[in-house]
C-alpha cells in the first residue's frame, strides 16, 4: 500500500486547522508483474514431512557432489624411475618405497607432478672378502615429455658396507640405504 500526498490546504484565518488529503492506491498484482504468484506463509507443522524430504534430497545431492570432487582430486602421481642393479633391488620394490616415502599431497603443492619426478638407483654387491658394499642414490629430476631429464635438482646418497653378509642381509641393507636416501631428498623438499 502506498500513500501519496495529493494536496495540502493551509488553514484560513479564523477557520481552524488545515486539512490534508491523501490518496491510497492499492496494487492489484505483486510487484514485478508476477501474476498468479500466491504468497503463502509457511506452516511448519503442516509441511514438516515435505521439509524433511527436501533436506534429505539436498543432503544426498551434497554427498554425490562431494564424492565427485573427491574422485577428481585424487592424490597426484609423481613419475618414479628405478635404475638399480637386479640382484639388489627390483623396480617394483623401489616404486613401492617411493609411494611410502613421498607425501604426494603436500609435495604436489610446491613441486607439481607435471614438472618434477623422482629416480632411484642402488648399486653394489660383494667383494672378494664377502663384504656387501651398497651405494644408494635418490634424486628429484625435472620431467621432460613422458620421462625424466637427468639434471638432478636435489640428490642424496647413502652408502654402507657389511662384512661377511648373506645375500638376504645385503638386500636388506640395500633397502634400508635406499629408504635413507629417499627420506633425505624428501626432507630437503618438505618440512616435517
Amino acid at each position: 500500500m502506498q500513500r501519496n500526498e495529493i494536496a495540502h490546504q493551509p488553514a484560513r484565518l479564523g477557520q481552524g486547522t488545515g486539512q490534508m488529503q491523501t490518496l491510497v492506491r492499492r496494487q492489484s498484482r505483486p510487484p514485478g508483474g508476477l501474476r498468479g504468484l500466491r504468497l503463502v506463509r509457511p506452516n511448519l507443522t503442516d509441511n514438516f514431512p515435505r521439509l524433511i524430504m527436501k533436506v534429505r534430497i539436498i543432503g544426498l545431492f551434497a554427498a554425490v557432489l562431494s564424492a565427485s570432487f573427491a574422485a577428481h582430486s585424487a592424490a597426484p602421481q609423481f613419475i618414479t624411475i628405478d635404475h638399480s642393479s637386479a640382484p639388489l633391488m627390483d623396480s617394483a620394490t623401489a616404486k613401492a618405497m617411493w609411494k611410502e616415502v613421498l607425501p604426494a599431497a603436500r609435495l604436489a603443492k610446491l613441486y607439481p607432478p607435471t614438472k618434477w619426478g623422482f629416480a632411484s638407483e642402488v648399486q653394489g654387491g660383494f667383494n672378494a672378502a664377502r663384504t656387501c658394499i651398497i651405494t644408494a642414490h635418490a634424486m628429484m629430476l625435472p620431467v621432460r615429455g613422458k620421462g625424466l631429464d637427468f639434471k638432478p635438482a636435489k640428490m642424496a646418497t647413502a652408502f654402507d658396507a657389511l662384512p661377511s653378509a648373506s645375500e638376504q642381509q645385503c638386500e636388506d641393507l640395500a633397502r634400508s640405504k635406499l629408504k635413507e636416501a629417499m627420506q633425505a631428498v624428501v626432507s630437503s623438499l618438505v618440512a616435517n
